[in-house]
């Protein structure tokens, strides 16, 4: 699901939410952002241990010409000790024992979880706009427009075959349940990328919802999707998590070989 449509979609999901709720008033729409703050930036030290399975989808668009799949890519994902690791299982469902490394394009829901928790940390100075209600999967959320400035920008795009990367402004929109005043959905859209950096019109959402490990449930990445522009090629990853387990020291995720087409 592309950010334009979730936009889309979301102006007339807010439209009847906005109906029916009036908007919150300064003294709430501070207390939202506080509590969310606090959530996101403790959230690390409540996570257990745990393995899933990441599956990302690529997809390339040349000249306008419908997106085409590049390949698919099935890894466990382990998280211990609030580092995360990738095993590589299936590469276009077959076997492969390719490092995650050589995987070009290839990037983490991690990786963008540190963007929502950088939005957040007082140092980065983001500015924030209550905008409507809207809903994410039945709950009704806060939608508020965020922005950050280019100098107070830790995010980077990189050009890896040139050897360069680029610090640029960003702004998007940030899905607060109403009830938690936990994050359930990030967009990001950077700003003013200069004419010649090699990528081009880069975007991002990310979207959590609610996972069973062990004996407790966990607001956890369920997909994520990126895309940008190299030239004329566009180029989009998506990427879904499922399969959320309590890691042990015999944790392993395998498919049978019947199963592997399957994925």
């Amino acid at each position: 699901m592309s950010p334009a449509f979730v936009a889309l979609l979301g102006s007339f999901v807010a439209a009847a939410a906005q109906a029916a709720f009036p908007p919150p008033d300064q003294i709430e729409q501070q207390r939202v952002l506080t509590d969310s703050a606090h959530y996101v930036l403790g959230q690390d030290k409540d996570l257990p241990n745990f393995v899933c399975v990441q599956t990302t989808r690529r997809f390339e668009d040349l000249d306008n010409s419908g997106w085409r799949p590049i390949d698919t890519v099935v890894e466990q994902l382990t998280y211990f000790n609030h580092r995360e690791s990738y095993k590589v299982l299936e590469l276009n469902g077959q076997p492969a024992s390719i490092a995650h490394e050589h995987l070009r394009d290839t990037s983490s829901s991690r990786e963008f979880d540190s963007v929502m928790r950088t939005i957040f940390l007082p140092r980065t100075q983001t500015g924030f706009v209550w905008q409507a209600w809207s809903e994410v999967r039945g709950r009704r959320m806060h939608v508020y427009a965020y922005r950050v400035r280019p100098f107070r920008s830790k995010f980077h795009i990189e050009a890896l075959d040139r050897s360069i990367d680029l610090a640029s402004a960003y702004h998007g929109l940030i899905f607060i349940d109403s009830e938690t005043h936990f994050v359930h959905r990030v967009t990001l859209l950077f700003d003013d990328i200069p004419l010649f950096f090699p990528i081009q019109d880069v975007s991002l959402m990310l979207d959590y919802g609610y996972a069973q490990i062990g004996e407790t449930v966990h607001l956890l990445p369920v997909q994520f999707e990126v895309r940008y522009r190299k030239g004329n090629q566009l180029v989009k990853n998506d990427v879904h998590y499922d399969n959320y387990r309590q890691f042990n020291a015999l944790s392993a995720i395998k498919f049978r070989p019947q199963q592997a087409s399957k994925q």
